[in-house]
């Protein structure tokens, strides 16, 4: 669910940036015969599904809206991504938890200034964003975060 390859953090298995082979599959195979007119879909993920659902709003305007939870947004480059390409969507739900940046990993360190450039870039660049700070680390309340962005959206749609 990566988007571009990248050493590993933890063991010795790097990211491969298969992202793109995903998306192309849930858009070919999955999404065929989908009309988003009649039923709007919604992409979310948490972690890095989180990030995967993030970067697939700066790929395609097909879903909805995205509903990242807890992204991986301290993933190599981001930053530099997000500087460089334009989110495709108008509605994103980002959400992250208050403590995830407390971590003896620096590079999972920077998650939360990570996350406030996201919001902030969502903020200026898309007509409806809503940045969520939840309580607890990267492993509590998973499902209610993705409940509640979903519920987020169901209401704004």
């Amino acid at each position: 669910m990566s988007p571009w390859p990248a050493p590993a953090l933890f063991g010795k298995k790097d990211f491969s940036g298969q992202a793109q082979v995903i998306l192309d599959f849930i858009l070919i195979d999955l999404l065929v015969k989908y009309n988003p007119q009649i039923f709007p879909v919604i992409l979310l993920g948490y972690s890095l599904g989180g990030l995967f659902s993030l970067w697939s709003s700066y790929q395609t305007k097909i879903f909805a809206c995205f509903v990242p939870a807890s992204p991986s947004v301290w993933y190599q480059d981001w930053d530099k991504y997000i500087d460089k390409n334009t989110c495709l969507s108008p509605l994103v739900y980002l959400s992250l938890g208050d403590k995830e940046a407390k971590t003896k990993n620096q590079t999972m360190a920077q998650v939360a200034d990570r996350f406030l450039l996201q919001a902030d870039y969502l903020k200026r660049n898309t007509s409806k964003s809503y940045p969520q700070w939840n309580s607890g680390n990267h492993v509590q309340n998973s499902e209610k975060r993705l409940a509640d962005g979903i519920q987020w959206v169901l209401d704004y749609l």
